[in-house]
């Protein structure tokens, strides 16, 4: 049986992104937050809240935890 259970973690941000195009700056509108879990924990699911965004993407970077080494899908 799946148990759902709500995990610690940490926030940083909204980060503003700015474009600069040759002398000027252009802001899109587009804002990053940065979720930190406090241990280390096997996630299945993240559920969100979004009360004002159009759309949204997830990106993960996580530590395989048998090997210590840090992978970072795409790169």
């Amino acid at each position: 049986m799946h148990v759902r259970k709500t995990l610690e973690f940490n926030v940083r941000g909204p980060a503003c992104v700015y474009i600069s195009e040759e002398d000027q700056i252009i802001v899109p509108g587009l804002s990053i937050l940065e979720i930190t879990f406090t241990e280390a924990s096997e996630v299945g699911e993240i559920t969100v809240r979004n009360y004002y965004t159009a759309w949204m993407s997830v990106y993960i970077k996580y530590v395989n935890v048998h090997t210590h080494v840090e992978y970072a899908p795409g790169e």
